[in-house]
């Protein structure tokens, strides 16, 4: 049987920080920005045709990203766009996400994230340190005539203030 390489490279949107209303001066209230590193690519290795595989948030091959900005500040967790499938060349590979495909925690512990859906988003709070990990997995399902190579799409974690 011959192998199928998967790698979905994680990517990094250019963020803006959330701002209140236009209105009384008063009440403006100034946040720093939010920055997004990506620290690892969601990959699924060496994948057979015809067999599926699944990658969960926090496992050692899944996306990883960490966020910082305002300690506390309540910021919103999204991945628009999400591909439904992997290329390499004119060759494609089914990807899903599962409901509870992505995962967040304050610190660097899949153990004690919080799932949430990758196709919804989720509201949360930074950390009391203004950080937070977050994990995306998937599940990608190659045809049996899914010819080698390395099969690849962009996901792209967006982060805004609330």
């Amino acid at each position: 049987m011959r192998a199928v390489r998967t790698i979905v490279l994680g990517t990094l949107l250019p963020l803006i920080a959330g701002a209140p209303p236009s209105g009384d001066a008063a009440l403006a209230q100034a946040r720093g920005d939010v920055s997004v590193m990506a620290l690892r690519n969601l990959e699924f290795e060496n994948v057979l045709p015809g067999v599926v595989q699944a990658v969960a948030p926090g496992d050692p091959v899944s996306g990883k990203w960490l966020v910082q900005g305002d300690p506390n500040a309540q910021v919103v967790l999204a991945f628009p766009g999400l591909p439904a499938t992997l290329s390499a060349g004119g060759d494609q590979i089914p990807i899903t996400f599962p409901a509870t495909g992505a995962s967040y925690c304050a610190t660097d512990d899949p153990g004690s994230a919080t799932p949430f859906d990758p196709a919804a988003g989720v509201s949360v709070p930074l950390s009391s340190s203004g950080q937070l990990i977050v994990w995306i997995g998937g599940i990608v399902d190659p045809p049996e005539s899914a010819a080698a190579g390395t099969y690849s799409a962009a996901i792209t974690l967006e982060v805004v203030y609330e």
